[in-house]
């Protein structure tokens, strides 16, 4: 079955405004043919990841548009390659995300960072097994010393064995696909309960906890910069 981005790919080629709605996958935002936003239950809302650090409001353009960015790439994510429904998703022209920060994302580059993002998870842990159940810790440590990131400690804390990364992410109020990486990183590195998978070499257990601060993506901060030079 055909996957979203490939209607997508359609619109975009006939430089169409407006929105594709595909339940349950999500809904994307065309502006002349450039994606404007992505929306997706799997990913945390814009309005989540900015009120995650317990600021009301009084945000910055420039911090603004870097959130949209990582939300659209989060959303990208999942909802690109989803299959498209049995009834046509539909299409309505003209009608503008809210919030509209201007920002522009080729189709084509999303659809080569959602495989790059695929690839890199596919590198920590090659099964996708734990991306749709609860993280559950292991009861037992692997040896005698376990170093994680700030992330990989703020998931352990609050795993209840029920939260699935989806829902974990919604809660810490972090990009998905942030928290996806980190749980397979602490699956190969013998944290969670997980099937039995070759472990790869090279994990450090035994680095540094970092300081605690955001989960960023450098493709996130590409596309900002790009979109931000556009827009002067």
């Amino acid at each position: 079955m055909a996957a979203v981005h490939t209607l997508l790919t359609g619109l975009a080629r006939e430089h169409a405004t407006g929105s594709l709605n595909v339940p349950p996958a999500g809904k994307a935002y065309l502006r002349e043919g450039r994606i404007a936003h992505l929306e997706c239950p799997r990913t945390p809302s814009v309005e989540r990841l900015l009120t995650a650090h317990g600021r009301a409001g009084g945000y910055s353009r420039a911090e603004l548009e870097f959130c949209v960015a990582g939300a659209v790439l989060d959303a990208a994510y999942f909802l690109l390659p989803a299959e498209l429904p049995a009834a046509r998703p539909k299409f309505r022209p003209g009608e503008c995300p809210r919030p509209d920060t201007r920002l522009e994302f080729e189709l084509a580059w999303l659809v080569g960072e959602c495989a790059r993002r695929r690839a890199q998870l596919a590198q920590i842990w090659s099964s996708a097994e734990l991306d749709d159940v609860p993280v559950t810790p292991a009861a037992r440590l692997p040896g005698h010393r376990a170093t994680v990131s700030a992330l990989e400690w703020e998931i352990l804390l609050s795993s209840d064995r029920v939260a699935t990364p989806a829902e974990l992410a919604d809660r810490l109020g972090q990009p998905a696909y942030s928290v996806l990486l980190a749980v397979r990183r602490l699956a190969a590195a013998g944290l969670l309960v997980a099937p039995l998978m070759p472990r790869r070499r090279g994990r450090a257990l035994d680095r540094a906890v970092p300081p605690a601060l955001p989960q960023s993506d450098p493709n996130v901060l590409a596309a900002v910069k790009r979109a931000l030079e556009e827009l002067e």
